[in-house]
């Protein structure tokens, strides 16, 4: 008697297939996995009878699951999902397509997919599972630029209720869709109930994607505060309040995370137009500190830098920062252009891809791609997944040929499935690298052009200083070597050129405005 599971038993013929999808299920029911994938395989190939056939597809998808081969399984819950509703294994398949997609971190096959195969037939899903396809999908119309379609996918009446596991992501798009759309105060409700509705959710059902949800939740409350406090008039009392919610948001990024860097320079903005300049150079010098410089480069810290000081007539440090800018990212203006233009005419977009996995881990290469330039395509999150997508797989392609069961036509026919998505996705990353590595260059460029304004502005402003300065009869500038220091949860210490990890993000400078009025 089978006691698989999965759907209710079968009443089939005693024929040879029968008794091989018996033996199969048995295999399965004993989790000999290895086995089971095997005899599945044989009666899919040589079944006689076509219900034995999608059985045995179907049994052999979830013991590649159960087995670890994530991928090898997609491709066959794909097959059954494109075959429609007519396969009784049709409902099954999408909850364990998802499953699946979740452990290789897939962003791109099975959600679109999903969005293609929609129909009546998901209605028959857990909600749990309904839940999420729906945010699958939303994700997808919200990447197309289609956000009424995305929205209906999202809404917690019809799509993703409150209390889904799925709706803090589903949320967090939400307030993503308010934000390109302008709507400000919508975003600030979106990123809210994101950050509510994940806290809410118990504990042993938190997962690291939660937490990063989490986390782009808060991000993005911070960077509405300071776009809605930004917008406002410098007279307007909410213009204070506004950027300083954006201040207490930024803080509770958490430390060490991938989010950690991006909050402490957005910080330095937002005390920057709180004319807390103290604070804001505090930001710049933890950036500057060899634990990001490791992992990415904020080139925009060197214009926030000079911004503070000029604001502040302390023009000599504004040059200094100016000289210490162009000296560190001229050379690397000048390699990232040659290196986006040196792809070799007969070969693919797979070649940046390949020269940024070179150029990351400080391979000796002819490639001119500055390294730190490709620390920081590397760090960002998109292209995280994507590689580790591919990583996954490769990795599984390597379990398969270990596996001595699988030899022959089985392993021939996963392992080309792999290389067919590896051949897909590498010139796709590749594409996403140059397109990433394009925008570094335009940042770094941006930045060049606005060191060389700060350059001119800096002359005229320290000629009319200059002037004053002799008006009112001063002939030597001073500073103190201990200037003020704001309460006594401070310490004042004279840098020389050591960070302390467990300080980054808490410095904060002592600055005295040198401008006459």
């Amino acid at each position: 008697m089978r006691k698989l599971a999965l759907i209710t038993a079968l009443c089939l013929p005693l024929t040879a297939q029968a008794q091989d999808l018996d033996r199969a299920i048995e295999d399965f029911n004993e989790e000999r996995f290895e086995e089971a994938i095997a005899g599945f395989y044989e009666v899919l190939k040589y079944g006689e009878a076509r219900g034995d056939r999608k059985d045995a597809r179907y049994y052999m998808a979830v013991a590649l699951l159960k087995k670890g081969l994530d991928f090898s399984s997609l491709i066959f819950f794909r097959e059954i999902i494109m075959d429609g509703p007519s396969d009784r294994h049709y409902v099954s398949a999408v909850q364990y397509i998802l499953e699946a997609s979740e452990n290789l971190q897939d962003d791109y096959v099975v959600p679109g997919l999903i969005n293609r195969e929609y129909g009546e037939s998901f209605l028959d899903l857990r909600d749990v599972v309904l839940n999420r396809v729906n945010l699958l999908i939303g994700q997808v119309l919200y990447r197309q630029g289609k956000y009424d379609d995305a929205l209906a996918f999202l809404d917690p009446e019809r799509g993703v209720p409150d209390d889904s596991i799925h709706a803090p992501a589903s949320r967090y798009i939400v307030g993503l869709v308010n934000t390109r759309r302008g709507d400000l105060q919508g975003a600030l409700q979106s990123f809210q109930s994101a950050l509510e509705l994940a806290a809410s959710i118990p504990v042993d059902q938190r997962s690291s994607d939660l937490e990063r949800i989490r986390r782009q939740a808060i991000l993005g409350l911070a960077r509405t505060w300071y776009e809605v406090g930004s917008s406002k008039d410098e007279e307007d009392p909410e213009r204070l309040a506004s950027l300083q919610k954006a201040t207490e948001f930024y803080r509770m990024i958490p430390r060490f995370t991938d989010d950690w860097g991006d909050s402490i320079f957005e910080r330095g903005w937002a005390h920057f137009q709180l004319n807390e300049y103290g604070k804001s150079l505090g930001q710049v010098h933890s950036l500057h500190a060899p634990f990001f410089a490791s992992s990415r480069q904020y080139a925009e810290g060197y214009i926030l830098k000079m911004t503070n000081y000029f604001y502040n007539c302390q023009f000599d440090r504004v040059r200094r920062s100016l000289s210490q800018f162009k000296d560190f990212y001229g050379p690397i203006e000048k390699d990232l252009a040659e290196a986006l233009t040196s792809r070799p005419a007969d070969v693919g977009d797979e070649w940046f891809y390949e020269e940024l996995l070179a150029a990351a881990a400080g391979t000796p290469r002819d490639s001119r791609l500055p390294a730190n330039i490709a620390r920081t395509v590397a760090a960002n999150n998109r292209y995280r997944r994507l590689h580790n997508f591919l990583n996954r797989i490769a990795a599984e392609a390597e379990a398969i040929k270990a596996v001595d069961l699988f030899k022959g036509e089985l392993s021939g026919e996963l392992l080309t499935e792999i290389e067919a998505a590896k051949d897909q996705f590498r010139p796709f990353l590749g594409k996403l690298v140059k397109q990433k590595l394009d925008r570094q260059l335009r940042i770094v460029r941006g930045m060049m052009g606005q060191a060389d304004i700060i350059d001119i502005q800096t002359g005229l402003a320290e000629a009319e200083w200059l002037e004053a300065q002799r008006e009112i009869e001063f002939k030597v500038r001073k500073r103190l070597p201990r200037p003020f220091i704001p309460s006594d949860k401070f310490q004042y210490w004279p840098f020389h050129g050591e960070y302390w990890i467990d300080e980054l993000g808490f410095y904060e400078y002592a600055i005295k405005s040198e401008c006459v009025e």
